[in-house]
């Protein structure tokens, strides 16, 4: 059985996305474009930007231990400074905007040791970006390397492998894409769904990639630390397993 222990209320309109940094705080970001930063013990909101995006927060991730990365309806990609505090409402920062997609930004898959960020979008295409350097200012330069074309539908799910040599994109084409990192070739097309695949989750070091097939949830992955977020999967939920 299954009780809640705490409401966290505060967003004015649907909450589109979570994500627990590496400090314990649940970050969250909303369909009027806000992200909120949470004390999940106090229930306490302890940084707030309510104009982060022009439109709805869709995904989030954690980039490394003092940024994370935000992707809206408004097309653009956002990476954030989280600076530890309590109480501000003005100590997130955005330090870089990523622009080039065509269409909603849905998905957002992290290679930090790689300095690398993956992006999906509804323009069907998936956007490798890279850290290049530091301004004077102490913002950091970004840039993409790549884009990766093959999809004939929105990419609703990136997800990479624990090397980082290896890409995975889910889309509404009911189609899976293994691509390699480094040249951006498409390596493999997985197919068999009969609808959109909507999340991707890779488990284990054989390379095992679990599917669900119209599912709203958006499990990413990510090393099981300590708080552990809940994952749900839904009984009526289409599940496939590939071996790569």
């Amino acid at each position: 059985q299954v009780e809640c222990t705490r409401t966290l209320s505060g967003h004015q309109s649907d909450v589109k996305a979570v994500v627990f940094n590496r400090r314990g705080e649940l970050i969250s970001g909303a369909e009027d474009g806000s992200i909120r930063v949470w004390d999940v013990l106090s229930g306490v909101c302890l940084r707030l930007t309510p104009n982060a995006h022009a439109d709805s927060v869709l995904a989030l991730c954690i980039f490394d231990n003092e940024r994370f990365v935000s992707a809206s309806a408004d097309s653009t990609v956002k990476i954030w400074a989280d600076k530890s505090g309590s109480g501000g409402e003005s100590s997130l920062k955005c330090v870089a905007t990523l622009t080039g997609h065509t269409g909603w930004v849905s998905t957002l898959a992290p290679l930090a040791g790689h300095k690398l960020l993956v992006s999906g979008s509804a323009d069907k295409k998936n956007k490798v970006w890279q850290v290049e350097s530091s301004s004077g200012s102490g913002d950091t330069q970004w840039a993409c390397l790549r884009t990766l074309h093959g999809h004939s539908n929105s990419v609703r799910a990136v997800v990479a492998n624990r090397s980082g040599a290896q890409l995975f994109s889910a889309s509404y084409d009911n189609k899976i894409k293994v691509w390699d990192t480094e040249s951006g070739a498409c390596m493999r097309t997985l197919c068999g769904h009969r609808d959109g695949v909507f999340t991707l989750l890779l488990i284990g070091a054989a390379g095992w990639v679990v599917l669900w097939r119209s599912s709203p949830l958006a499990l990413q992955h990510q090393p099981l630390t300590l708080p552990l977020a809940a994952r749900f999967i839904p009984r009526q939920a289409s599940l496939s397993l590939h071996l790569l």
